[in-house]
């Protein structure tokens, strides 16, 4: 009976060691890579739990008057300002200063697509806090610009990544 007492505490032993190696195994951030943001085209790449890269934040431009759909152009800057919405929570826009000390003012469309869309509260999260995080004032950013036509042409922010990001 000792023996067979003896025998089960090793093997009990041995499966909670084993449990315990597989759980170290396991990476912690389980939310990791690329996400799609349905119904839209926009996606954001989430690394250790904080997002680090957009892509397709604006919806494509309407035809402008002299027929362009918008240029998509790079940026790289750093930001200096933000705007918000009279709730004082909506990112609408920031400024951007560029290398050559040139400043821009950025619409920030994604949280207009977000409400009108009905996307899901989990990526309205990951996409409103990431921004708010990538946009902070003094950020270096990296990312690109959709310029659309209309009564004067204006900037609308198309995907992002911070300076450091690991974005693939």
């Amino acid at each position: 009976m000792k023996v067979l007492s003896a025998v089960a505490g090793l093997v009990f032993t041995a499966a909670a060691l084993l449990s315990s190696a597989r759980a170290q195994d396991t990476p912690p951030f389980l939310f990791e890579g690329w996400h799609q943001v349905a119904p839209l085209s926009m996606r954001f790449q989430v690394y250790h739990n904080r997002v680090i890269a957009f892509e397709n934040l604006s919806q494509p431009c309407g035809e402008g008057a002299d027929g362009s759909m918008g240029d998509v152009k790079p940026i790289t800057g750093r930001v200096v300002g933000r705007e918000f919405a009279q709730d004082q929570i909506t990112l609408t826009g920031f400024v951007l200063e560029l290398p050559d000390g040139e400043r821009q003012f950025i619409n920030v469309d994604a949280m207009i697509s977000l409400a009108e869309f009905s996307v899901d509260r989990a990526s309205q999260s990951w996409v409103i806090s990431g921004l708010d995080r990538m946009l902070n004032v003094n950020n270096v950013i990296v990312g690109t610009v959709q310029y659309c036509a209309g009564s004067g042409d204006f900037a609308m922010l198309n995907s992002l990544s911070s300076s450091g990001s690991l974005v693939q």
